[in-house]
């Protein structure tokens, strides 16, 4: 998959991911789960195929870049007393992690594959903006979901 057809497809997936609390006042907490399950399913299928087209990464690595979405969705499904067992501090320091892999592989994703023009960094100004914006849409998303989650 080419890299701007790439960011066309992920970032409105990325952003209707990161509208979970919207999702879960609209529909309550059992259709935010199918809701998002559905956009997470698609979001991790098109990292999928733009990993392994890079053919410089696993594609099985998609699922990190998933995984803190998937993991709010369900324990905002899930009830009070099981949310209240992963409030501790070592499962909030691992949602921070898998938010931090999570940034990680999809700034890694918008990296050149082998079919797209390569250029050093500092001169690639798309892999820059979408670094940038990538950084911002992964810190606010995680604070508003890990507030959300844990009532920091």
């Amino acid at each position: 998959m080419q890299r701007v057809a790439y960011i066309y497809r992920i970032v409105p997936l990325m952003v209707a991911l990161s509208c979970g609390k919207l999702l879960e006042g609209l529909l309550g907490g059992t259709g935010a789960l199918i809701v998002g399950m559905a956009i997470v399913l698609a979001a991790w299928g098109v990292v999928w195929f733009r990993l392994y087209g890079m053919r410089r990464l696993r594609p099985e690595f998609a699922v990190l870049t998933i995984l803190p979405h998937a993991v709010y969705f369900i324990l905002k499904a899930c009830s009070a007393d099981v949310l209240a067992a992963f409030s501790t501090p070592a499962w909030q320091n691992m949602y921070f992690v898998a938010w931090l892999v999570a940034m990680g592989t999809l700034i890694f994703s918008l990296r050149p594959g082998y079919h797209d023009d390569r250029r050093r960094v500092k001169q690639d100004s798309m892999f820059i903006m979408m670094t940038i914006l990538t950084i911002v849409y992964g810190v606010t998303t995680w604070a508003n979901y890990a507030g959300d989650l844990f009532r920091i």
